[in-house]
């Protein structure tokens, strides 16, 4: 069984595991969240749910239950380092190593990697 790592947890992470799921439905899927692990969400339904006007489910993407259904592992964390030839990243805070074969680089909502 092979192991895709997801490097962001946005909205544009998820329809990729969305994608990947409809294709291959046993391999390992790890989305690498570092901003502290909130489901994706639509920026633009954050007013209107401060506003009181829509619940606070209408402002995230997808429900938990989604979420699980797709079989993802969620690792909240940043990154340290990326190793493309050896095929592992390294967390920042407790130096944890995540092995991988195949790595997708989504939208990591941060300035620069590492």
């Amino acid at each position: 069984m092979k192991t895709i790592v997801i490097l962001g947890n946005s909205i544009a992470a998820i329809k990729t595991v969305e994608i990947l799921r409809r294709e291959d439905s046993e391999s390992r899927i790890i989305v690498v969240d570092p901003e502290g692990g909130q489901r994706p969400y639509w920026r633009d339904r954050l007013i209107p749910w401060v506003a009181k006007e829509i619940s606070q489910d209408g402002v995230f993407y997808q429900s938990q239950k989604f979420y699980n259904s797709l079989k993802i592992e969620f690792v909240t964390g940043k990154i340290h380092r990326v190793s493309l030839r050896r095929k592992k990243i390294t967390l920042e805070e407790n130096k944890e190593v995540i092995e991988f074969d195949i790595l997708i680089m989504a939208d990591l909502g941060v300035d620069s990697l590492p």
